[in-house]
């Protein structure tokens, strides 16, 4: 103890703050009480701090070192039910409140989310996600839900308030898919509120880092690929790059948006390639979208032009 004292006496002032040196102190009090200290011993370990910080170049945090002092207390009761010195120092008023985790999840969507049904939707399975995670109860996560529609219905998203309500509504459902592992997207897929050819924002932001125009041009075929092995057809897969190309333009890959929509364009093509069993970066090759080595004579394919052996 006397050298955790001696720890926060030897702080540097710059920068510090009353929060701060709350939680150092609660920090100080919580050390006393894991070594079965009375209360009366941690007040007095409290006054020796706040006496060293009165001689020391922090004497300006001195008094409210010696305010919490007298409500060791309060401070014991809070420490026993479990609270961490931060959220100590909220309750003493002394630190601000943190932002919850409902305005956290807000504050996420309005920047860093494309305003649709389907990605907002996600945002709020997911808040649902975390808190399941913590076992938190039914009525719980229905409160903590509320709590985000109403956020919503007061800031420039409000227009998605019914949807969020709906979802809160439903939390026994929810809390089924949720213990069945489902992720969020395929949630809300069940939910009506995203369809199975809906890319979101976050899903583009989780791509591998799209270097060049071959690498978008064999990320955007593979997930063409893809559909097509679990008998996508040429509406769905023309769905599907649709929503990825919309979701780019919000992405740190918006600058490939352009090309993805080109991609999009020819999906008759990019089928009848990949039922030929190409691989995606071949067919990019032929799209012109990868440096192909082959030079024979072409022949004609839609509006790409292909060589009769490669076809």
């Amino acid at each position: 103890i006397e050298q955790q004292m001696k720890e926060i006496v030897d702080m540097t002032a710059l920068g510090l703050d009353k929060c701060d040196v709350c939680k150092e102190v609660v920090g100080l009090a919580e050390t006393g009480l894991r070594q079965n200290k009375t209360e009366e011993e941690i007040e007095s370990l409290v006054n020796s701090l706040c006496n060293m910080l009165d001689n020391s170049p922090l004497k300006e945090f001195g008094p409210i070192c010696h305010e919490l002092a007298t409500k060791i207390p309060a401070i014991v009761e809070l420490l026993e039910s479990q609270a961490p010195p931060e959220r100590v120092c909220e309750m003493l008023k002394v630190c601000s409140a943190s932002a919850t985790m409902e305005e956290k999840t807000l504050q996420h969507m309005m920047v860093d989310v494309k305003v649709d049904k389907c990605s907002i939707c996600e945002e709020v399975v997911e808040l649902a996600e975390k808190a399941v995670q913590r076992n938190a109860t039914e009525q719980e996560l229905e409160d903590d839900l509320n709590q985000l529609c109403t956020l919503i219905e007061g800031s420039p998203l409000k227009q998605f308030a019914p949807m969020c309500h709906e979802i809160a509504g439903n939390v026994p459902l929810l809390v089924q898919l949720l213990e069945s592992q489902l992720p969020p997207q395929r949630v809300c897929e069940l939910l009506k509120f995203c369809t199975s050819t809906h890319v979101t924002t976050k899903a583009v932001r989780s791509f591998p880092s799209l270097g060049d125009d071959c690498e978008t041009c064999t990320t955007i075929v593979t997930l063409a690929e893809n559909a097509l092995k679990e008998n996508g057809t040429e509406t769905e897969i023309a769905e599907l790059l649709n929503s990825v190309c919309t979701a780019m333009e919000s992405s740190p890959f918006s600058s490939f948006a352009p090309q993805c929509k080109e991609i999009a364009s020819n999906v008759p093509l990019l089928v009848q390639l990949l039922e030929s069993e190409l691989p995606p970066q071949k067919v990019c090759q032929l799209l012109k979208q990868c440096t192909s080595t082959v030079s024979v004579t072409h022949t004609r394919i839609g509006v790409v032009s292909v060589d009769k052996c490669e076809v």
